[in-house]
């Protein structure tokens, strides 16, 4: 499957700036630089790349300014095929894109990072019945266990989930009520009913406009509709991806990786060629 799509994309290569361009000016070309909508064509590269002059600056841009592709030197066609296939059920990995590609590791791993670090702008409003939980990532430290993170090595990741629904994910430093009400807060709609676990750092969600129900681990799992399974599936797929694919992920780099991992579940139900696009479409927003 992986080769007829390399074949695709390498045979497509010079419609790839025709699509850039339907994508990213679809309000119609503006100047990356101060903004203003009158500008004219510059210049036409061989590549199909466009070149465009502003009429106020007056300053010069492409197709690719402030662009995570704006200074590459490897082949579009090779960056379309990395978004594609990190859309894909288990994403890639940079040795095995490398080898895909016929490119450096390093450069292919460079490309996956750009690539994720587009996907930090996707932040999703979340709404109706939604879950709430955390998780731990990192080596064993002994002498510290349960959410007392503050002095190991670990990494708490706090989530929400929508019932049948989307996710995000984000990394706090340390898992008090105020820090997972502020991150409840800002990625669910107010007056939302939230299903959490025991957990005492939740009890704050009741006086922040949030209808807050918990079940207790201890005596039960689920009390009628209320339970964190929809989480827990979350968390379970994103530890499959981190254990599988990527082995080892850094601390540094731990939430570019959780970003995409979230965008590909959101989109678990969509076809392959429309999760590419939505992909694309954040590599393309201006940086």
């Amino acid at each position: 499957m992986s080769i007829s799509i390399i074949f695709r994309f390498k045979k497509a290569q010079k419609k790839i700036f025709e699509k850039i361009r339907r994508m990213r000016w679809r309000k119609g070309v503006y100047c990356q630089y101060c903004g203003s909508f009158s500008v004219e064509l510059h210049q036409i590269h061989k590549t199909g790349l466009h070149r465009y002059k502003c009429r106020n600056c007056p300053r010069i841009f492409s197709d690719l300014t402030k662009t995570i592709f704006e200074y590459t030197k490897i082949p579009l066609w090779k960056w379309f095929f990395a978004i594609y296939e990190t859309g894909q059920k288990s994403g890639i990995s940079s040795v095995e894109l490398a080898d895909k590609l016929n490119i450096n590791q390093k450069s292919a791993w460079r490309m996956l990072d750009r690539i994720r670090t587009s996907f930090l702008k996707y932040k999703p409003l979340l709404k109706g019945i939604v879950e709430g939980d955390e998780m731990y990532v990192g080596g064993k430290q002994k002498g510290h266990k349960g959410r007392c993170i503050k002095w190991s090595n670990k990494v708490c990741v706090a989530g929400v989930v929508e019932r049948k629904g989307r996710a995000t994910v984000q990394i706090v430093d340390y898992v008090s009520e105020e820090a997972l009400t502020s991150f409840v807060e800002r990625n669910v709609k107010e007056g939302s009913k939230m299903c959490t676990d025991g957990y005492g750092g939740y009890n704050g969600l009741n006086y922040a406009g949030f209808f807050h129900e918990s079940v207790d681990h201890n005596r039960e799992f689920v009390r009628g509709n209320v339970h964190t399974q929809t989480i827990e599936g979350l968390w379970s797929f994103i530890k499959r991806k981190l254990k599988g694919t990527y082995y080892k992920v850094s601390n540094k780099n731990l939430l570019k990786y959780l970003k995409e991992f979230v965008l590909r579940y959101n989109m678990r139900a969509e076809r392959p060629w429309k999760r590419f696009n939505y992909m694309l479409s954040f590599t393309l927003a201006t940086i």
